[in-house]
């Protein structure tokens, strides 16, 4: 939703000590980001602070950066509006397609 609104963020995950025991250890964990915008770029676009990573310090110098310096900000910003563009469907007419269909009526 962030970067459907074009709005500029970080990602921060903590989970508990099995979890990333599973998650990392024992290689449940195959993607090589964990945030969606990530994801479907394909690449790092949005700051990634995992497990020992997302601590203070670290989540509010990555936040200054995209507060205070606006060429970060605007290439964040410019990405999301290309993953936009390409993710856009007509979602109304293809839901009411598939009512239809499922009516039988298409």
């Amino acid at each position: 939703e962030t970067l459907l609104a074009g709005t500029p963020m970080l990602v921060a995950y903590r989970t508990g000590a099995f979890t990333n025991f599973l998650m990392r250890d024992l290689g449940l964990l195959r993607t090589r980001h964990v945030s969606l915008p990530n994801i479907l770029a394909g690449r790092g676009l949005v700051p990634e602070f995992l497990q020992e990573q997302a601590e203070p310090l670290a989540l509010s110098r990555a936040a200054w950066l995209l507060l205070t310096h606006a060429g970060a900000r605007e290439a964040q910003q410019q990405a999301f509006a290309q993953l936009r563009e390409a993710i856009h469907r007509d979602t109304d007419a293809l839901a009411a397609d598939a009512v239809l269909r499922t009516c039988g009526r298409a």
